[in-house]
């Protein structure tokens, strides 16, 4: 995948779709019965939310590369 095609609302967009997954997750933790799963819920959500800040770098890095690129094919 290209970090250029991943655009930084999309990565907001998809951080902001995992707060009703938390509050679920939260809302499971209090029963017993559904603690399991809502511990596993909240390791799911603190991964995604890991690869979404790793995307995140990646792609102001890649724009960042490309401003660069760009200010030095017009000096050069």
């Amino acid at each position: 995948m290209n970090a250029r095609q991943i655009s930084l609302p999309a990565i907001k967009r998809l951080y902001t779709e995992l707060e009703p997954f938390e509050k679920k997750a939260k809302k499971e933790m209090k029963d017993q019965r559904s603690r399991a799963i809502g511990i596993i819920r909240l390791d799911l959500i603190e991964e995604c939310r890991r690869r979404l800040t790793f995307l995140t770098y990646m792609v102001r890095d890649a724009e960042e590369r490309a401003k660069e690129t760009r200010r030095s094919n017009q000096s050069g």
